[in-house]
């Protein structure tokens, strides 16, 4: 059953929006976004996909853009392509010389606002649009079984990786909450999310609403 939604001034919407019924997900907004907050049906343990798109994320490019935000607190990479934490499933990842991309842990939804402030000359900090999703269990594991071009187990735990998955550009990386966070451009979300979701039908997983995913994370913290 869809629903036509019709837009509200100001709203926000997720890029895979359009992938979630009502009368199988609860909508609703997630810090200012229009997404999927929780599903009507069971979850299955950690075999999860989540859209986690409405958590914020923002470029910061120049040449002072790594002492702009070790001036503020942010933890910083040593390294092209590798990422630093940001809370628990947070990053700061340098995608290019002086160019940082930020992306809000869950738990701290407002960590980068820091960023709204004064920058010094030189020093630009951009929105940046994306889709995000967050792959738990047996379905991260099934989807790079079968999409993936490199061995993760080659690569470094703090790795930012730039691929193709799925015919789509991605930017993979695993957080400290463990499982997969894939970013891709908004105009490739509903094809990487039913793709995601066909992986997690076959394997006995589900596609879960932010909250739920937050649940999940939360309860892993605390066992």
């Amino acid at each position: 059953m869809s629903t036509t939604r019709t837009a509200r001034p100001g709203a926000a919407y997720s890029p895979a929006l359009a992938a979630f019924t009502e009368d199988q997900y609860t909508l609703g907004d997630i810090y200012g976004m229009r997404t999927a907050v929780s599903t009507k049906a069971g979850t299955n343990g950690n075999n999860l996909v989540a859209d986690l798109s409405a958590l914020g994320k923002c470029l910061v490019v120049g040449p002072t853009a790594k002492s702009h935000l070790q001036s503020i607190g942010m933890p910083v990479p040593n390294a092209l392509l590798e990422w630093s934490p940001l809370g628990a499933d947070g990053c700061v990842a340098m995608l290019h010389r002086d160019r940082y991309l930020l992306s809000a842990p869950h738990a701290q939804a407002r960590a980068i606002d820091a960023l709204n402030g004064p920058t010094p000359e030189g020093v630009l900090v951009l929105p940046y649009d994306a889709a995000d999703f967050a792959v738990h269990g047996d379905v991260a594991d099934a989807f790079l079984r079968e999409f993936a071009i490199l061995d993760l187990q080659l690569q470094s735990a703090q790795g930012w990786i730039a691929t193709r998955l799925a015919h789509c550009e991605v930017y993979l990386w695993r957080p400290l909450s463990h499982g997969l966070r894939l970013i891709c451009t908004p105009a490739d979300a509903r094809f990487l999310l039913s793709t995601l979701t066909a992986v997690a039908t076959e394997v006995g997983g589900s596609v879960v609403g932010f909250n739920d995913y937050v649940h999940y994370v939360n309860k892993g913290a605390s066992a």
